[in-house]
């Protein structure tokens, strides 16, 4: 017999039987659906089918029927493919019942999927790539390969936000994007799924996120579990110009296939007790170890080696013989079998009496303590139960730990003991394929999580029964492979009258109203949003002071208008601060969550910074949402093999084609403000995240010492995928130095740089005079240049190579006469001097020179740059924007005051293609970024949270070579 799908009939009976066998006609395994009057009815499977002719027989093993247990089948077919089934049921007394009919070949492929495609314009769409081994994969092929037809169609990408802007998508935004744009007309002989590409998740820690399986299972608002996946384009896997264009495309259909995979409930390799598989559902990051890799541990290079485009033996078992309900859209949560715990082909959850992965006890942390605590230890009757947890480091302790305590990113487990005394692990009704951020905790130090919504899982809602519940939490990860254990935590839901009882049933029992509740945005589903408020009215649930639901409502409700809510092929709904100032003063925050509370105060207070999409509670949220995963300048003046349509700019200033492919780099200067000695505690994480975030090849550094930079750079090197290295400014005698000095901070794949002697530079004297006329010898340098010789390489042949020399001039002094003027002027003398000679000597023709000025025009000490007939600043042509001189800054100090600048030499202008000057050098200028100055309580270095000073970021597009 041939393998593939068969139908069959006998009478009211339909079944559908694959056959998997060798290609020399050996069966390997046999399975399928059994259905009366087209309602499922059971699956069955058969381990070890044996071959005898044209037929196939052999015991089998019923599933998703709690009647049906063993029996024996037997399957034959001639050529053509026609035939005949015989299915015997084992009755007890040693009876047997026989079941027999027709049978007729459908085919090779043992399922059939549709894969819709939709996506916002300006996202990258990739068909395929070439392997390793010269083979062009797609997931028609990929799929094919694992028995399962493909049919993939691509919408076309359109409706980008009306505001022009590459923005970042909530999870409720993904999820009405799914059902607005999927196609209605669903075919019944085929699995379904939908793709939908947007920028990038705009949601903590979004930026790492791939992709996610997102749906809700029993409360999905069309009640088809895993049907909608998104995966985000501005991911740096597939939007970083650096990449190589095949790379791109192998990361992005990689991405596309694994989340599919997870719509057919497979999932990750890991899970599943096999961390080395060389599968579609491994992260190739963790490949071999799985997530007891250390935080600096990378199998990428090794799982690409080995990896042959498949998906392995289990789950490809899974995929052709597990039941309908187990794969189809609509069929079982996440993670969910017909046994209700685990498969016997996918591995599923951990098996009962098991082990769980990564929770051994004998890998107990003993420095980390896991701490969970509910808002209350007692509720009502349809109230919003959130855990919210704590780890904290023993004093002379220090450990990382994942800075993702959400369940939804795998390392952290709850499970959850109902009255009845049944125990289940909690499900989070979303899962996110994402590069998990490490967090440094040191001695005595503590990490909270956001306010965890328990009340709903994949299966449903969760604490529907009065009585006591009890709550356990686990956190792996721990120092690679560590866990730590929460102490239990009890919660009492009350008795409920009759009143709260109807609306708790209510609740429940219309699976649209939690939804919004769980997205935390109305627009989710405006129809149940109303329908929520009025079942909340109608049971005089606003008017109770015991339960939270109108108070979480309108928690929800706030949130909604304190950001704008893009919905697709329509004007992005925009945020009202009015009407969110409004649902703030109907809640009564002693109901909420911790995290809750802590918003209300700072919106309340005026204390949140308002950016263009929203209103922020903290500094650090800011650059998450103005700037994009795939960098500060992202495809800012490239054109992008992929992008699909026509990439909206999101900058001032874009190129939209270049000659052949130009040699680029980006380029940032930033005073980071006392990032030396002890001073550096506390900020080291938030610089780091706020770095990576750039992506920017080269950084040129202020105010930091040794010390500061090694701790930063060692964050940065276990928190994202690139690898940067660092130089810090030396002695003449080649030793560090004490104090705030200069540093630089580079990509490794696509930088080189070599120290530059200063022999013969930067050493000279000048008096000046104090305030009472009196002259002093000062330094004209009391804080040295780093002088460097820098050569970017980009995924082309091209190199943009340069010399810099990175400074922190003189700060104004009111005990000098000048304030420091003339010092500054010496200063930038030398450094003309400097670029002079070495341009004279012919080695190197491309100068920048770069760093905190303390000064915002010639007057004040510049002129020397102003007036070097090789030198310019970047700041030319940025009167208009900010009223400075043609010589001014390009970004502002935390007290207004333009103090830092790039100045290039003329050749590197020149060198810029042709079409326009201007367009060749993008500088990053529009960022809202007072935020991250905000100053916030005490005085001194301490009251800011980032710096004092803003980073000065600028793009250099080169359109031919410069040896």
């Amino acid at each position: 017999m041939r393998s593939g799908t068969y139908q069959g009939k006998s009478e009211d009976l339909s079944v559908e039987i694959r056959l998997e066998a060798e290609d020399e006609g050996k069966p390997l395994a046999l399975s399928g659906d059994l259905f009366v009057g087209g309602k499922f009815l059971a699956s069955l499977f058969c381990h070890e089918p044996i071959a005898d002719g044209t037929r196939v027989f052999g015991p089998i093993s019923f599933r998703g029927n709690s009647r049906l247990f063993t029996g024996m089948i037997s399957v034959q077919a001639d050529p053509r493919g026609l035939g005949s089934f015989q299915i015997t049921v084992d009755l007890e007394g040693g009876h047997q019942d026989h079941v027999l009919g027709r049978l007729e070949w459908q085919g090779s492929p043992y399922r059939r999927i549709s894969i819709e495609v939709d996506g916002v314009a300006g996202q990258p769409y990739f068909d395929s790539y070439l392997s390793r081994r010269g083979v062009r994969i797609s997931l028609e092929s990929a799929f094919s390969d694992a028995g399962i037809d493909a049919q993939v169609r691509v919408d076309s990408f359109s409706n980008t936000p009306h505001d022009e802007e590459l923005r970042g998508y909530t999870y409720a935004e993904i999820h009405r994007a799914m059902q607005e744009r999927r196609d209605v007309q669903i075919d019944p002989g085929r699995l379904q799924t939908h793709v939908f590409v947007c920028s990038y998740l705009a949601e903590r820690n979004g930026r790492n996120v791939l992709g996610v399986m997102y749906d809700f299972g029993a409360n999905d608002l069309n009640r088809r579990a895993r049907e909608g996946v998104a995966v985000f384009g501005q991911h740096p896997m597939f939007s970083d110009p650096r990449v190589p264009d095949e790379v791109r495309r192998r990361e992005f259909v990689y991405t596309v296939i694994h989340e599919v995979g997870h719509a057919l409930n497979l999932t990750h390799s890991f899970d599943k007790g096999r961390p080395a598989a060389l599968s579609w559902m491994n992260y190739p990051h963790l490949y071999p170890l799985g997530a007891q890799a250390g935080s600096h541990h990378d199998g990428s290079n090794e799982f690409w080696r080995g990896f042959s485009e498949g998906f392995d033996e289990h789950e490809l078992r899974h995929l052709r013989h597990g039941t309908s309900r187990e794969i189809a859209a609509g069929g079982f949560p996440f993670g969910v079998y017909e046994e209700g715990l685990s498969s016997i082909f996918e591995g599923g959850v951990a098996q009962p009496r098991r082990t769980s992965l990564m929770s051994n006890p004998l890998r107990q942390s003993v420095g980390v303590e896991l701490s969970a605590a509910t808002t209350r230890r007692s509720y009502q009757l349809g109230e919003l139960v959130f855990l919210e947890l704590s780890v904290r480091t023993a004093v002379g302790t220090s450990a990382r730990i994942p800075d993702a305590l959400d369940p939804s990113e795998g390392f952290v487990r709850i499970v959850i003991e109902t009255p009845n005394g049944q125990q289940a692990r909690y499900v989070p009704p979303l899962r996110l394929c994402a590069r998990s951020q490490q967090l440094a905790l040191g001695s005595g130090a503590e990490k909270r999580s956001h306010a965890i919504p328990l009340f709903l899982g994949a299966n449903g809602p969760v604490f529907t029964d009065p009585g006591v519940y009890r709550i356990w939490a686990e956190l792996g990860g721990i120092d690679g492979d560590k866990v730590a254990f929460a102490d239990p935590v009890t919660v009492r839901i009350a008795m409920p009258d009759q009143k709260t009882a109807g609306f708790a049933e209510t609740l429940w029992d219309t699976p649209d109203l939690l939804v919004p509740l769980y997205l935390q945005h109305p627009l989710s589903n405006e129809t149940a949003w109303q329908q929520l408020e009025e079942i909340v009215h109608r049971n005089k649930m606003d008017k109770r002071l015991d339960h939270d639901a109108w108070s979480y409502l309108n928690y929800v409700g706030a949130l909604g208008w304190l950001r704008d809510f893009n919905v697709p092929g329509r004007r992005s709904a925009p945020m009202n601060e009015t009407k969110a100032l409004k649902r703030i003063e109907s809640i009564d925050p002693r109901l909420l969550p911790l995290s809750a509370q802590r918003r209300i105060r700072a919106v309340e207070k005026g204390e949140a910074p308002k950016t263009r999409q929203r209103i922020v509670t903290r500094p650090s949220e800011q650059f998450r949402v103005e700037i994009p995963p795939n960098g500060l300048f992202g495809q800012s003046g490239l054109d992008v093999p992929g992008v699909r349509d026509d990439v909206v700019n999101p900058f001032a200033i874009v190129v939209r084609s270049l000659d052949d492919s130009p040699a680029f780099a980006d380029i940032v200067t930033w005073n980071i403000q006392h990032l030396h000695g002890t001073k550096k505690e506390g900020r080291i994480e938030k610089i780091a995240e706020y770095m990576l975030a750039f992506r920017c090849d080269f950084w040129a550094l202020q105010e930091v010492g040794a010390d500061g930079v090694e701790a930063l750079v060692d964050t940065m090197n276990v928190n994202g995928d690139l690898v940067y290295a660092y130089l810090v400014t030396q002695g003449r005698d080649g030793e560090g130095l004490a104090g705030q000095q200069s540093a630089c901070i580079y990509r490794t794949d696509t930088v080189s740089v070599r120290r530059l002697d200063p022999a013969g530079y930067f050493e000279n004297v000048i008096e000046v005079a104090d305030t009472k006329g009196v002259n002093k010898k000062r330094e004209v340098f009391p804080r040295p240049p780093l002088l460097c010789d820098v050569r970017v390489k980009q995924s082309s042949s091209k190199v943009f190579d340069f010399c810099c020399a990175i400074a922190h001039l003189k700060s104004t002094d009111p005990k000098l006469k000048d304030k420091g003027t003339g010092m500054r002027a010496a200063a930038a003398s030398e450094l003309a001097r400097w670029v002079a000679d070495l341009r004279g000597n012919g080695a190197e023709q491309d100068f920048f020179v770069m760093g905190d000025f303390n000064a915002e025009e010639a007057q004040q000490g510049l002129a020397p740059f102003a007036e070097a007939q090789d030198l310019r600043l970047l700041s030319i042509g940025m009167k208009k924007k900010y009223g400075t001189g043609e010589d001014g800054a390009i970004t502002r100090f935390a007290s207004g005051r333009l103090l830092d600048h790039i100045v290039v030499t003329q050749d590197t202008l020149a060198l810029m293609p042709k079409d326009d000057l201007q367009e060749q050098i993008i500088i990053r200028s529009d960022i809202e970024v007072s935020g991250f100055t905000k100053q916030l309580t005490g005085g001194g270095f301490a009251q800011y949270e980032f710096s004092d000073h803003l980073p000065v970021a600028a793009r250099f597009i080169l359109g031919k070579d410069r040896d």
